[in-house]
């Protein structure tokens, strides 16, 4: 369990997480507990703790795909909450590849820009730049269920590059 984190304040622009705790299965399993951390703007972020400690949970909610037992998110000064689609400049690699076995790389990619507020020809030249900015050439046409694991995930790292 993730529990008392607290980071010192960064800029306007950065997510800020107040005090932030969730828990499961009728109050049985304490996933997050009075999580308080601020990411700065512009920067890549890792999570690294044991196995159960909360990480995925903290990403979900980060991204607006669960809710909060309580606390709250902030980013770039407004307070998100659950499942509200808003422009965030999040970009959320997933644990496990998702289920499509017949979409390409850039396929993946141009899924998630799609999902992420982009629409004709700017979902087109995103997928490009991040594909050149990578070197991904190679994978693009391949099918995510042909990919190495590496390929596989550099796929979805490409794809939260591509949305922000």
């Amino acid at each position: 369990m993730l529990t008392g984190i607290n980071v010192k304040p960064l800029n306007f622009n950065a997510v800020e997480v107040k005090r932030l705790s969730k828990i499961y299965s009728k109050g049985k399993t304490v996933a997050l507990e009075e999580v308080s951390v601020n990411l700065e703007a512009g920067k890549a972020t890792g999570l690294l703790s044991p196995n159960g400690s909360g990480k995925t949970t903290l990403a979900r909610i980060l991204v607006g795909l669960l809710k909060p037992t309580s606390g709250r998110v902030e980013i770039g000064g407004k307070v998100l909450t659950s499942r509200q689609h808003i422009s965030v400049p999040i970009g959320y690699v997933p644990q496990r590849l998702p289920g499509f076995p017949g979409l390409t790389g850039k396929d993946i990619i141009e899924f998630v820009l799609v999902t992420q507020g982009y629409w004709g020809k700017h979902v087109k030249k995103a997928c490009e730049n991040v594909v050149e900015k990578l070197s991904l050439q190679d994978i693009q046409s391949k099918l995510i269920w042909n990919m190495s694991g590496g390929e596989a995930r550099l796929t979805l790292i490409a794809a939260a590059i591509a949305s922000r």
